[in-house]
């Protein structure tokens, strides 16, 4: 293997370190600090959602809630829910939230492993290149 494709290889590897290390840490907050409460529905809005460049944009609801955190501090976010979802009729949705964190907060139940299971595999992945690096500049 030529000095220069170990290079890209390790380039690459340490990209894709850092980029799923930047999207794991989202879910990590979650994990680690999040908490679950019920928050009152405020307000539903009917709207669109643009989905990319050329797609067509579709419509959804935005749904404005209120939550009390865990220190007592009201808290409001918007979220967007598809135009097929009810509105509970005791008018309070379940979520998670990050405590003193604003507008940190989604539905309970909407987790996202993949990229922390991604940079899991980056991290074995670097090791490997480190490893195969090490044993043949000792070679």
């Amino acid at each position: 293997m030529s000095d220069e494709r170990k290079f890209r290889f390790l380039l690459w590897a340490g990209m894709m370190f850092l980029v799923t290390g930047y999207l794991s840490c989202v879910e990590l907050k979650y994990m680690m600090w999040g908490e679950t409460t019920d928050a009152k529905i405020m307000k539903v809005t009917k709207g669109t959602e643009k989905r990319g460049r050329f797609q067509p944009s579709r419509p959804i609801w935005g749904v404005r809630f209120a939550y009390d955190d865990l220190d007592g501090t009201k808290r409001e976010n918007v979220i967007n829910m598809p135009i097929e979802w009810k509105e509970p009729t005791e008018g309070t949705l379940k979520i998670d939230y990050v405590p003193g964190k604003e507008r940190e907060s989604r539905l309970h139940g909407k987790k996202n492993r993949v990229p922390v299971y991604m940079f899991g595999g980056a991290i074995a992945f670097m090791l490997f290149v480190f490893i195969k690096l090490f044993r043949q500049a000792y070679d």
